[in-house]
């Protein structure tokens, strides 16, 4: 005789569904709380989670900014080392910027791709308004709709791929007053 080993979830053995039920429920919410930031970022605690030597922006009231390596923090002040050593003192701090790994190239094919997609629209567009087009007489319908979609979509990739380039990127925010 075979015996089986006792089922671990105890009042669930009748309803195998409930336990899936109850584990894709609450998988979520475990995801969530384990990738939650570590507090709003008015909080001075966040900065003092930064390893010194990190690369930081610190700007302060009276419209100065401080760029350097961090060296330590403390209840009352960061210290930064931008050539020299400086302090400042906690209540001018008013944003606090990382240096993180840059995404340029992300954006610029983020750009590129959505840029091409606009431009394929636009061109299709252009093409559907402009039926009885003098330009184009000698290639077919078909082969005028793939020339003006190509285009857009060549234009649009390059226009995408600039403004892609162009944004800003490098820098996070961990504190702001």
């Amino acid at each position: 005789m075979i015996t089986t080993p006792p089922n671990p979830f105890g009042a669930f053995s009748d309803f195998p569904g409930r336990v899936s039920l109850l584990r894709v429920a609450l998988i979520p919410l475990l995801t969530l709380s384990l990738t939650a930031e570590p507090g709003p970022l008015n909080e001075w605690m966040r900065i003092q989670t930064i390893s010194p030597g990190t690369e930081v922006r610190i700007e302060s009231s009276g419209a100065r900014t401080v760029s350097g390596h961090l060296q330590s923090v403390s209840d009352d002040d960061v210290a930064v080392d931008d050539g020299q050593s400086r302090h400042l003192a906690r209540q001018q701090v008013t944003r606090v910027l990382v240096k993180t790994k840059s995404r340029r190239g992300v954006h610029v094919l983020i750009g590129a791709g959505i840029g091409a997609g606009a431009g394929a629209v636009a061109g299709i567009a252009a093409d559907r308004l402009s039926n009885n087009s003098p330009v184009l007489l000698v290639v077919s319908r078909t082969e005028k709709t793939a020339i003006a979609t190509g285009f857009g979509a060549v234009v649009g990739g390059v226009i995408g791929a600039i403004t892609g380039a162009l944004l800003p990127a490098g820098w996070e925010t961990v504190y702001k007053r």
